[in-house]
This record gives C-alpha cells, sequence and structure tokens, in this order.
C-alpha cells in the first residue's frame, strides 16, 4: 500500500532526528494555519540545523519522504539569516529535507 504524509513537522535545533525529537515536534502546539505557535529560543551568532519530517496520519514517521520536494523560504528576515547551503542541499536542490539556518550577530 501506498500513501502520503498527511503532515510535515520541522525538527529544529536537533543534532538528529531521534523519536523524542521528532514526537515533540509533531505534538507541538499550533496556531492558525497550523503553524507551530511555541517559540524557539536559540542565540545569534549561530548555525542551526532545521529537518522536515513525514508523518502519517496516525502521527507515524515515514522513514523516507525524500520523493516529495520541499520548497524551503526565509520571509523578513533580511540580514537577519540565511540558509546555508551544505553539499547534500547542492545535489538535491529542492529534495533536502534538512537545511542549515545561520543567525546573523545584529547589534
Amino acid at each position: 500500500m501506498c500513501s502520503f504524509p498527511s503532515s510535515i513537522a520541522l525538527v529544529a535545533n536537533e543534532p538528529a532526528n531521534t523519536l523524542d525529537a521528532i514526537e515533540i515536534a509533531a505534538n507541538a502546539d499550533r496556531g492558525s494555519g497550523q503553524v507551530r505557535s511555541s517559540p524557539i529560543t536559540v542565540a545569534y551568532g549561530c548555525t542551526i540545523r532545521i529537518a522536515a519530517v513525514g508523518l502519517h496520519i496516525t502521527k507515524k514517521v515515514f522513514a523516507n519522504s525524500s520523493s516529495l520536494c520541499l520548497s524551503w523560504e526565509l520571509i523578513g528576515c533580511k540580514d537577519l539569516a540565511y540558509w546555508r547551503d551544505n553539499e547534500s542541499y547542492k545535489r538535491s536542490m529542492n529534495n533536502s529535507w534538512e537545511r542549515f539556518l545561520v543567525l546573523n550577530k545584529i547589534s
């Protein structure tokens, strides 16, 4: 049987997609439009890992959703942050389910 993810959870600032980290991200409080409403605190001047994880309607994790394309956008972040393109992203361009966000030091 073939199925598609019913939702996508973003795992932010975690070194790996552990089941605990995915469960916390999947169950995070959501506001209107199903956007995560609980903030994540990070320090300026660092790079954080952000990974997207496909979830079944039962909240079970898909082992691999890399055949689905994602569009990663930063809106309203001029001079505050930018995406660091790693080798994996350069090879797969739109299929990368992991990106690294560089937070600039702004005084």
